[in-house]
């Protein structure tokens, strides 16, 4: 991409957008740290992702950016039921299920799938290894997989061309 182009594609206000992906990059390692110790996800860990999206979507084009975030958390809502019934079903747990909720709440609309394909390829490849590891160190515990590690990593794997150029017009900005 181009220096127009970035100029162009530029945030509103990138310092906010810079402080909320800051704030949502110490969340998420709260999340998997207490994920992989306790394999519980806290609820406020949950709310404060949630809410950090607020200042993320309108650092990146003001008050239209608040028209996203609204089809975000109609996403979001979507999910609820399906996400509800593989927690019913013991499928996934509940700490994830807020996390995942959470989480689409940071990524774009068109890019959901690309989370949701990230997060099982992720998760998929941790409960591989994890298996492994129980035959080589049989003391490893596999009878649930801390799948909030997969979470913040599919979104990141979603979010990365975004942040990326956050990152350019942050520098563009500076210089």
């Amino acid at each position: 991409m181009n220096i127009p182009a970035l100029a162009a594609s530029a945030p509103a206000h990138p310092l906010v957008c810079l402080a909320a992906v800051a704030a949502l990059l110490l969340l998420s390692g709260a999340a998997i740290c207490m994920d992989l110790a306790y394999r519980r996800i806290p609820n406020l860990v949950c709310v404060a992702v949630a809410l950090c999206a607020v200042p993320y979507w309108f650092g990146i084009s003001g008050w239209s950016g608040m028209l996203s975030l609204g089809g975000q958390l109609a996403i979001s809502l979507a999910l609820t039921l399906p996400l509800a019934l593989a927690f019913a079903l013991r499928l996934i747990g509940g700490g994830d299920v807020k996390l995942i909720l959470a989480m689409v709440l940071w990524v774009g609309m068109a890019k959901v799938g690309t989370m949701a394909l990230a997060v099982a390829v992720i998760g998929g490849m941790l409960g591989i290894s994890l298996k492994l590891l129980n035959l080589v160190f049989w003391r490893i515990r596999t009878d649930n997989l801390p799948y909030g590690l997969a979470i913040v990593a599919g979104t990141f794997v979603a979010m990365a061309g975004d942040l990326g150029r956050l990152l350019a017009n942050a520098c563009l900005a500076a210089a």
